[in-house]
């Protein structure tokens, strides 16, 4: 992280992470490869250079503990911004405001999402230095296998078309444009341009394109044990706590 003292005003980093989880029960401090699925993404927003304060939003004391413990700062937000049908403009629209009242001069701003544990602080870096030059706002994304514009849909009448035309599923790959995948590791926006739009997508949006080997989001059981695969193979060391450390911190949960 940044010293505050070298910027006029800061990047701030908000992790979103709810107490609440349809598939996997607190899936936010689900332990993955030795800790806390949600250190991996304190972790790696605490390490980015280009970031000056780390911030997690929950509803949930257990995760707000566990944020402190991994060192974020943590912040509470109302139940109405915790439901599982709340998007995440809302959410650091909050964590924005909170800020702001207390005297933060936040210039850009960065949503972490904890469910991209693959996700490191030299990707949120490479991201940050996108902004500028014409560009107000970064999505990280990746490019999916299949093109979404090969896919078909059925119409009122219930028989099949094109997604995008009647043309697209019959081209080949290489004759459609290239389309990109939302990853939900890193979405940065200058300060100013949410403050106008309220939106993480804006009319000068740049990608940030990672690898989909590290686009994992995780959201089933079987996420978190590919997530494990993945990081055992990536991030061998990472893990970094002792077997003492690892049965202390899950225990006090």
């Amino acid at each position: 992280m940044r010293r505050l003292s070298e910027t006029l005003g800061q990047t701030l980093a908000v992790i979103p992470a709810r107490g609440g989880s349809r598939g996997i029960p607190q899936k936010n401090i689900a332990p993955v490869f030795g800790r806390p699925l949600l250190a991996w993404t304190i972790e790696a927003a605490l390490k980015a250079d280009e970031i000056d304060r780390v911030v997690v939003s929950s509803d949930c004391d257990e995760v707000l503990k566990v944020a402190r413990r991994w060192g974020a700062e943590p912040l509470h937000r109302p139940k109405e911004l915790a439901t599982d049908i709340c998007a995440s403009e809302p959410v650091l629209g909050h964590a924005f405001s909170t800020l702001q009242s207390e005297g933060a001069n936040v210039e850009t701003l960065v949503l972490l999402q904890p469910t991209s544990p693959l996700r490191d602080a030299g990707h949120i870096d490479e991201a940050l230095a996108l902004l500028g030059a014409g560009v107000n706002a970064v999505i990280s994304v990746y490019e999916p296998r299949h093109s979404p514009h090969k896919c078909l849909q059925l119409s009122p009448s219930g028989s099949l078309q094109g997604l995008v035309d009647e043309d697209a599923p019959f081209r080949r790959r290489q004759d459609l444009p290239m389309a990109l995948m939302p990853n939900g590791a890193i979405y940065a926006i200058t300060a100013e341009a949410f403050r106008q739009t309220r939106r993480l997508l804006t009319d000068r949006t740049a990608p940030y394109i990672m690898a989909a080997h590290l686009s994992l989001d995780i959201d089933t059981p079987k996420d978190l044990q590919e997530a494990e695969r993945r990081l055992r193979t990536l991030r061998p060391a990472s893990v970094g706590l002792s077997t003492r450390r690892r049965s202390t911190l899950f225990n006090s949960l």
